[in-house]
C-alpha cells in the first residue's frame, strides 16, 4: 500500500447542504515498519470549484499541509490496512464523472508521489466516507443542513 518514504493521501469531500461541505482525509505513511495514519480536516474547502480530475488534484496538492487533526496518529491494524486497500481499489475502479455541476456532489481523491485517482460521486449517495470513519474509529461530526 505504501512505498518506502511515500505518503498516501485519501481525501474526500462531504457535502453538507446546498451551499457547502467539508474536505477531510487520511494521511497514511510508513514509520518504523508500521503503517500509521492520521485523520484530518482541511482548513480550505473545495466547494464551488469545477469538478474535474485536475482541479480536485490541484486543490489537495495545494492544501496537503493545511489541515486540523481530527484523530491523532495511530498504527493501522491489519484489518484496517485491508479495509483501506479495499477502499482504494473501489475508488480506482470507479469511473470518473468530470465537469459535474451539482450541489450534492461529493468526491474522493487518492494521491501519492507516483499516482493520483479521483472519483466524483455526482449523486452524493455513495457515502463511503461514513464507512471509512466507522471502520477506522474516527468520530463522525453530524452533517449540518
Amino acid at each position: 500500500m505504501i512505498e518506502k518514504k511515500d505518503t498516501l493521501y485519501l481525501n474526500y469531500y462531504i457535502a453538507t447542504g446546498e451551499f457547502g461541505g467539508i474536505n477531510e482525509g487520511l494521511v497514511i505513511y510508513k514509520s518504523n515498519d508500521e503503517i500509521r495514519a492520521k485523520s484530518v480536516r482541511y482548513n480550505n474547502d473545495s466547494y464551488g470549484m469545477v469538478l474535474n480530475i485536475d482541479t480536485i488534484i490541484d486543490f489537495y496538492e495545494r492544501n496537503k499541509n493545511n489541515y486540523l487533526i481530527i484523530k491523532e496518529e495511530w498504527i493501522l491494524s491489519k484489518e484496517q490496512q485491508d479495509y483501506i486497500t479495499k477502499v482504494l481499489y473501489e475508488i480506482k475502479t470507479r469511473s470518473v464523472e468530470e465537469n459535474v455541476f451539482s450541489n450534492a456532489s461529493e468526491h474522493y481523491a487518492i494521491l501519492t508521489n507516483n499516482e493520483s485517482h479521483v472519483f466524483i460521486d455526482r449523486t452524493g449517495k455513495w457515502n463511503k466516507f461514513l464507512e471509512i470513519k466507522k471502520a477506522l474509529y474516527i468520530e463522525q461530526t453530524p452533517r449540518k443542513l
